[in-house]
């Protein structure tokens, strides 16, 4: 499970994911990497003055900009 983990060659995978614990746990490990590339760039747009409810910079791992939701499902 933890060689196939990335899921495909390409993402640097020597084995595929070959059970569907295998297949869950690259799965999993994607979503992670995702949240953690949106947190990062929330961050950032932050830090160089843009307001919470602005799109964010092209986030090339993700190949878009993205928007934070935080801001629009606040109570205000």
């Amino acid at each position: 499970m933890i060689l196939s983990h990335h899921g495909k060659y390409e993402f640097g995978s020597p084995k595929l994911p070959m059970t569907p614990e295998a297949v869950l746990l690259s799965a999993l490990d994607d979503v992670e990497a995702k949240m953690q590339a949106m947190r990062n760039e929330f961050a950032k747009a932050t830090a160089n003055g843009k307001a919470a409810d602005e799109m964010t910079d092209w986030v090339r791992s993700m190949d878009r900009p993205v928007l934070n939701s935080v801001a629009f499902l606040k109570d205000e």
